[in-house]
């Protein structure tokens, strides 16, 4: 892409920006909220280019290790705020409540947004409460905060340290890793997630993190052209309460390595601040509330910094930092490990409609890669058909289920529970195509009878037809509406009866663009592309040349022969595709091709 367009003034001197780039990281809510932003800008600037440049932190790389030992604070923004240092992107889009107190020499915050709900929730697959949670039941949160202050009102529940983009968090809960997890409310509001049982807790009982639910946007201290403009979408309310509540932070040390919650309100045109300091059990806390001047947020925060350390709240930090103990090496040898592995620095682009830490990112991760998700097709489950609803009351009277995903596994599920059924009670027999599928199933308690020695539909159908030889033997086949018709074909050459019915459809991306700009911005090694309609949704939404320009020099994984096709009518070169057809097989597959290309070179 060209580069971006300034006057010969410089910044800082009113310059003219014909195009903002915007820094964030790669997850969902991350480029959701950065979208956000942009499209605030394009309406407040029509006349401005909004692109995005996706960059890994510290806490994308280090995802399996819990917050309180990777230092919290900055793990998430120190790589974005080098990037605005150097020039490389004009904003830097955080959540407020992931952005130091002190920013870098030469960068401040120059706009907030205005602020979701603050609040934390609860999130679970039935209804619970959170009060009289027992022993036994498990809740998951990777916040020593959320921690501290569920413990102090209820001491019963295990907790769970749970890690991972929201989605994935809230997939595992659902996948009974837990029974509930805590999480912010704001991210489940603006991903659009829904679950069985979702419950806003009282900011009496939880107090939110500094700053939670607002939007912060970085920007170099002497461009006053950016500065102007992001002053556009600045909400100056929003902005006091947050200021207020980092002074406060600020005030105690500036960091999270220990339990503290804030939040500021408007009251009467004055600013109220109240905040809670917990022991890292929830055993002891301290609280404290002050009503000030809303034109002197600082100061509101750091007076009441200094009245709760008055009451003890130095013990209570001091006696945190203990059990948190030195992290910086620990930080470094992991990011050390990351590098020394087989995709060890590489960015990948996974063109699934995945989190960042799905299943094909999580097996790109184990080998050192930095996954990027750019899905340029999504897969919905439909409403439930009478068809879907009978083969359910029916299913113990099927011979065979048979899964060829493991968004049909999740559907059936999940569908079953609705009906008070579970999938380990049906007594069919279950066969997957692929190990990532038959993992699905063991995680949903039900049994794989059955997997192929490669995960391809040809090898299930034979693999199905030595295994069942009588005739009219009954088939159960959720499937996807793009889904080859091979194996159900097949299965009714054979004599069977087969019931393949379409439990979810694929559609294209309505933020297709926005997924090109990203990509167009994102230095990548290589990208991953799972499914012919992937490819597809590629073709319609993009001019030719625009595909050759982004994709025609970088390496690319094709998941099988039909996807390899498709990529051949686009003019893109496939660089492999893997021995085994499943997603840590593509991973692998990469690992392979580069290993094969350093031995090659040298």
């Amino acid at each position: 892409m060209p580069p971006l367009q300034r006057d010969q003034n410089g910044p800082g001197r009113g310059n003219a920006l014909n195009r903002i780039r915007i820094g964030t990281r790669g997850s969902r809510l991350a480029l959701t909220q950065a979208r956000m932003v942009g499209e605030q800008l394009r309406r407040a600037h029509p006349d401005c280019e909004i692109q995005y440049v996706i960059i890994q932190t510290t806490g994308d790389r280090l995802n399996d290790t819990p917050l309180a030992r990777i230092g919290g604070k900055g793990v998430f923004t120190k790589e974005i705020e080098d990037a605005l240092l150097e020039d490389r992107i004009d904003v830097a889009v955080h959540s407020f409540k992931d952005l130091p107190t002190r920013q870098p020499e030469g960068l401040m915050v120059g706009a907030v947004t205005l602020r979701e709900t603050a609040a934390d929730m609860l999130i679970a697959a039935q209804e619970v409460d959170w009060k009289t949670l027992g022993k036994g039941s498990r809740v998951g949160t990777s916040s020593l905060r959320r921690r501290a202050q569920l413990h102090r009102l209820n001491s019963a529940p295990e907790i769970l340290e749970i890690r991972g983009n929201v989605p994935t968090r809230v997939q595992k809960m659902m996948d009974g890793s837990c029974d509930a997890i805590i999480v912010a409310a704001a991210g489940i509001h603006r991903l659009g997630i829904e679950a069985p049982f979702m419950q806003v807790l009282p900011y009496e009982d939880f107090r939110p993190a500094p700053g939670q639910g607002a939007l912060a946007l970085e920007v170099r201290r002497n461009d006053s052209e950016v500065r102007r403009m992001i002053a556009k979408v600045h909400d100056q309310e929003t902005a006091d309460c947050c200021v207020a509540e980092r002074a406060f932070l600020h005030g105690l040390g500036g960091g999270c390595q220990f339990p503290l919650g804030a939040y500021a309100m408007m009251e009467g045109g004055k600013l109220r601040l109240r905040a809670r300091v917990l022991s890292m059990d929830g055993s002891e806390a301290l609280e404290d509330e002050l009503l000030g001047d809303r034109n002197y947020p600082v100061e509101l925060g750091a007076k009441l910094a200094d009245r709760l350390v008055a009451k003890g709240a130095a013990k209570l930090i001091e006696r945190a930092a203990r059990d948190a103990g030195d992290n910086a090496e620990r930080v470094m040898q992991r990011a050390r490990e990351l590098d020394s592995l087989p995709l060890g620095g590489r960015t990948v682009l996974v063109t699934r409609d995945e989190d960042s830490d799905g299943p094909l990112s999580s097996s790109l991760r184990s080998l050192g890669a930095h996954p990027i998700c750019v899905p340029f097709v999504r897969h919905i489950a439909m409403d439930q058909s009478r068809e879907f609803r009978n083969a359910l009351e029916k299913l113990n009277l099927y011979d065979w289920v048979i899964f060829t995903s493991y968004r049909a596994v999740h559907i059936v599920a999940e569908n079953l529970q609705k009906q008070g059924k579970a999938l380990r009670n049906a007594l069919p027999q279950i066969a997957c195509v692929g190990k990532a599928t038959a993992l699905a199933v063991d995680r949903a308690g039900g049994r794989v009878h059955l997997v192929p020695p490669q995960a391809q539909l040809s090898t299930l159908l034979l693999s199905l037809l030595k295994e069942e030889t009588r005739p009219g033997a009954k088939v159960f086949y959720p499937r996807a509406d793009l889904a080859s018709p091979t194996l159900a074909d097949g299965l009714r050459k054979a004599g069977m009866v087969v019931d393949d019915i379409v439990v979810y459809r694929t559609e294209h991306m309505s933020e297709a663009n926005a997924t090109m700009e990203s990509i167009s911005e994102t230095a990548a090694d290589a990208i991953l592309f799972c499914s012919p309609s992937a490819v597809e949704a590629l073709h319609d939404s993009f001019q030719p040349d625009q595909i050759m320009s982004s994709f025609g020099s970088m390496v690319i994984g094709s998941i099988g022969p039909r996807t390899t096709e498709a990529l051949e009518v686009l003019g893109l070169k496939t660089s492999f595709e893997p021995e085994e057809r499943s997603f840590s097989g593509l991973a692998r597959g990469l690992a392979d091709y580069y290993s094969k290309k350093s031995r090659s070179s040298s």
